[in-house]
């Protein structure tokens, strides 16, 4: 028999009862994400998402590639962060999708290498398109302003 504790908030009673019953829960933005650029909040969740996999990675492969890779994902993000804030956002765009195909090939040859499983790859490639095509599209949309 299981003793439930009364939680300390309401919304965590909610979620205390919908887990009990069985239920999926709903994963809900902080506040923050809701306020951000949605292709912001898509790399960040994809680098995260990258970086749980890189962690995995034999350690022959994670302190080289994985560092690499690990390394890229941050200048991404901060380009992401840099393009949102600048007057002049193509050049900046362009640099993006430049980190975005090199790292398209180090996804590649750790699947290659066998430190990435090829499901995990897929996915990642399914995120990386969704990614290509908002900073493709954002960028397209600055040069009709300009």
């Amino acid at each position: 028999l299981r003793t439930l504790c009364p939680p300390s908030r309401p919304s965590e009673a909610r979620a205390a009862n919908v887990e009990a019953m069985g239920m999926p829960t709903k994963t809900v933005r902080p506040r923050s994400d809701r306020t951000e650029l949605k292709v912001i909040v898509d790399f960040y969740d994809f680098m995260r998402y990258l970086v749980e996999r890189i962690e995995k990675f034999p350690r022959h492969h994670r302190y080289s590639l994985g560092i690499a890779m690990e390394n890229r994902l941050q200048e991404m993000l901060g380009l992401l962060i840099r393009a949102k804030y600048a007057s002049e956002k193509v050049a900046t765009l362009d640099e993006v999708n430049v980190q975005l195909d090199v790292l398209r090939f180090q996804l590649r040859l750790a699947k290659d290498l066998k430190a990435l499983p090829v499901k995990s790859h897929g996915h990642a490639t399914k995120l990386m398109l969704d990614i290509g095509g908002q900073i493709g599209g954002w960028r397209r949309h600055q040069g009709r302003v300009a």
